[in-house]
Parts: structure tokens; sequence; C-alpha cells
């Protein structure tokens, strides 16, 4: 699986918002730490880790930190939907490039 090696990396991290099942067993063991944190928003009734109001500034740090993400990209749906939320956590992110349609943070790293 492309993504789980790269994740080993630090390199990136490709979420897709809107899928609606739970992973099965096998995407649990190539990405624990991402299905980890996908549970616990889903449990409360969001649709991805990171990129929603219900999650506090710890479990987004958490999450941004557990699987070593370096940057968040937001295509244009996205962008209209979490970019306030991402940028409310301006601790965690610096902006690096955004065109009103797209729009790309890299993780401030402590």
């Amino acid at each position: 699986m492309f993504a789980a090696r790269l994740l080993g990396l630090g390199a990136f991290v490709f979420v897709a918002p809107g899928f609606a099942r739970m992973p099965d067993a096998l995407e649990w063991s190539e990405l624990p730490a991402y299905f980890q944190h996908l549970k616990r928003v889903r449990d409360v009734g969001a649709d991805q880790p990171l990129l929603n109001t219900l999650e506090s500034h710890d479990q987004r740090a958490a999450f941004l930190r557990n699987l070593w993400v370096t940057h968040v990209l937001l295509d244009p749906g996205l962008r209209k939907t979490a970019k306030s939320v991402l940028d409310a956590d301006s601790d965690l992110l610096t902006p690096r490039y955004d065109d009103g349609s797209w729009a790309r943070d890299e993780v401030r790293r402590r």
C-alpha cells in the first residue's frame, strides 16, 4: 500500500473525506494510527480527523504528530469548509499557498 509506506517516512497522508463505511481489518493493520483517529471522530459524528469543528486543538495536534503529517492540501471543496478550522490553529500550521480555491499549509514542528 503506497500511502502506508510513505506514511512511515512522514511524507504524505492522503485523506479522502466522505467514504461511508468503516475500514476492514486489512486497512486497520496498514494504517492503524490514522484509523484510530478516524474512529474517534466518527464516534462523535465527524467525517474526518483534523478537518472539523468537533475536535479540540490538542486532538488536531495529536493527529498531525501521530501521523507525521508535513503538509495539508485542501481542494476547492474542502477549502470552503475546513480552512477556517485550520486557520484557528495557527500555531499548528503555516499557510504556504492559497489562491482562493486551493490551499496548502505546512505543519509546524516544535
